[in-house]
């Protein structure tokens, strides 16, 4: 405009007007700020957008932290009775995860299998209970498989044939049961790990009674996704002693992995591995020492190396210690080698559960300690070197009284999620306890509850 009272030019600003990016601010970490047109531009950053150390975006105005301590009573999805978590798995396709136990409903309806689905920032998505098709038995759930359609297939035991059975459920995204089956003999049977195959088609593996001879064998069944028996079908394998399953895992090229114990009588319960090539041939590796000695779970590290974990009495500081078997799979035979062992703990009792690869020539185990931490038995994470066996982190998460951690995954974002239970935070007996920790086993984002 041109001023009447000096006739000089004069270039008032425009409001909302720009001619560069660095003009346009609104002070919000989860926005991308631009000049366009003349005009700034606010546009949301994606969810899961990095805002801050161990923190991502949800939405525009939200930057929210991706690790987290919780128990069920933080989110008022709890029970004043008993809860476990026993396994734990990124859901596929996206950031939200599953974690699988069970619950306590009441005398007269016993446990139910249990599933909490939360998004990365904790927030649960849904909690249910589930039973094999009868109310009023005993129904858990110990381990979880994800499906490509954003749901998850879950594995335990049920008694709804007033003995108990291998429990497997498919549920969807949005938690509806899609199949519920059991499958068993007239004996005690029980499902403890799954494994993908492919094609959303499951391995599972577990115990099932044989006779009063020999009492347990390993057992395995394979299952398409329709829950159809595909492959090798069911096989159950295991010698003249006792066999107990808790772990699974696949090679790349189709030999099934198993880890758990032995027990025979004068020698007590030895670890042991067992394999199974696609052409049904069978491997047997036993592990430890003089003492009992139990494995859990286990895991491929790369297409030839895998790790199982556990705990032993055969050469320990206290009570039981972590113990680590790391070795070889052969790629044709199945066949275990180069077996090493390692140890880990204090004066107390050390217990490893669940096991995953971590950064090239690592891996993280976690479970629990007494041996050192804020009271009682506390979470314990460590990480170690599985060529040189050294603990590159060793971490205890916990209260003054008891508190377990079972199970373990990589999330796609980065970050350590466990499922476990825990005494020291609930308002139960035992209340859930879900975690997602950084690579130093971090939990706390700035100050979250």
């Amino acid at each position: 405009s041109c001023s009447l009272i000096d006739g000089q030019c004069k270039h008032a600003s425009i409001a909302g007007c720009c001619t560069l990016n660095s003009q346009c601010n609104d002070n919000k970490v989860c926005t991308t700020d631009s000049c366009l047109n003349n005009k700034c531009v606010y546009k949301p950053k994606s969810a899961g957008s990095v805002c801050a150390a161990d923190k991502t975006c949800k939405d525009a105005n939200s930057c929210l932290c991706n690790v987290w301590n919780k128990t069920n009573t933080a989110d008022a999805v709890y029970s004043t009775s008993s809860e476990y978590l026993w396994d734990v798995v990124q859901a596929a396709g996206g950031t939200d995860s599953y974690a699988v136990g069970y619950r306590y409903i009441s005398s007269a309806q016993g446990y139910e299998g249990l599933i909490i689905k939360r998004d990365q920032w904790s927030n649960v998505i849904w909690s249910k209970t589930y039973n094999a098709g009868v109310s009023g038995k005993t129904d858990y759930l110990y381990a979880a498989a994800a499906t490509s359609d954003g749901g998850l297939w879950a594995v335990g035991e049920s008694s709804k044939n007033s003995h108990y059975d291998g429990w497997v459920i498919r549920v969807s995204a949005a938690g509806a049961v899609t199949k519920n089956l059991t499958f068993g003999g007239t004996g005690s049977d029980e499902f403890r790990d799954v494994h993908p195959t492919g094609g959303d088609g499951i391995v599972i593996a577990g115990r099932t009674y044989v006779n009063s001879k020999v009492s347990y064998q390993g057992w395995l069944i394979w299952l398409n996704k329709d829950g159809v028996k595909t492959g090798l079908g069911e096989r159950t394998f295991g010698g003249t002693g006792s066999e107990y399953v808790y772990g699974v895992t696949r090679s790349p090229y189709g030999t099934i992995l198993v880890s758990g114990y032995v027990s025979a009588t004068g020698v007590g319960n030895q670890g042991w591995l067992a394999t199974m090539t696609p052409s049904g041939s069978y491997h047997s590796y036993l592990g430890g020492g003089a003492s009992n000695d139990y494995l859990q779970r286990v895991t491929m590290l790369s297409s030839t190396t895998f790790a199982a974990v556990g705990y032993t009495y055969t050469t320990t500081k206290g009570g039981a210690d972590g113990w680590v078997v790391r070795g070889t799979l052969s790629t044709l035979s199945g066949t275990v080698s180069n077996v090493t062992e390692y140890e880990y703990g204090g004066a107390g009792t050390d217990v490893f559960y669940d096991v995953a690869a971590s950064k090239s020539g690592y891996a993280r185990a976690v479970g629990y300690t007494s041996s050192s931490g804020a009271g009682g038995s506390d979470g314990w994470m460590v990480e170690l070197n599985y060529s040189t066996g050294a603990a590159a982190l060793a971490k205890t998460i916990g209260g003054t009284k008891n508190d377990y951690l079972y199970g373990l995954a990589k999330s796609s974002y980065g970050t350590w999620l466990t499922a476990g239970r825990t005494n020291s935070y609930g308002n139960g007996t035992y209340d859930t306890w879900q975690l997602s920790a950084n690579a130093g086993g971090a939990t706390m984002c700035l100050l979250i509850k």
